[in-house]
């Protein structure tokens, strides 16, 4: 399995929970663990996908094969004076990904909104920052990052945030690889 730190920009909460759920799903049928760090109408729309692809949510869950967790609150835990702290970082998301491999003895699939989640609300620095700190961790621990950006009537992400994406997905959950020029 080749791991990876993947985008995908996202028009709804039908759109980016298809694409999640079919993320996620892929993985499970391999016996990875998923976890899904986000806005809660974007957890009940990958839920809700994740259903109508004959997955049983509440039995991953119990299982701890899925977590699902507040962006905003995971994030509330990582942020030192502003800024998210590398040390609680890898706390915080090392321990998330540790708790899903040990219950299934592979590594995980994460789809993260935080960034996005400081994006928008206009703290560029600390969401650079954060998708760096994200790209270590993938690299250290082997699992495949999935990150969405969505609408805010503004801008979407700047080309250094888009930087530490090794590859893009598409609609169906597929990455696709970052053709840099």
């Amino acid at each position: 399995m080749t791991y990876y730190h993947a985008v995908r920009f996202y028009d709804s909460s039908e759109s980016i929970g298809r694409v999640v759920a079919a993320f996620l799903g892929a993985g499970f049928t391999r016996g990875e663990p998923g976890v899904v760090i986000a806005t809660a109408e974007h957890r009940a729309s990958v839920h809700a996908h994740l259903r109508s692809a004959n997955f049983c949510v509440p039995e991953l869950e119990r299982s701890r094969r899925l977590l699902m967790l507040d962006a905003a609150v995971t994030l509330s835990a990582i942020i030192v004076n502003g800024t998210p702290d590398p040390v609680r970082f890898t706390s915080v998301a090392g321990a998330l990904l540790d708790e899903v491999a040990e219950t299934s003895h592979c590594q995980a699939r994460v789809y993260d909104e935080m960034v996005d989640v400081l994006w928008k609300a206009h703290q560029q620095s600390s969401a650079v920052r954060l998708e760096t700190l994200w790209s270590r961790l993938v690299a250290t621990r082997e699992c495949s990052l999935l990150c969405g950006h969505g609408p805010d009537g503004g801008d979407r992400p700047a080309q250094v945030l888009f930087a530490e994406h090794t590859h893009v997905v598409a609609e169906n959950g597929v990455p696709h690889p970052v053709v840099r020029i």
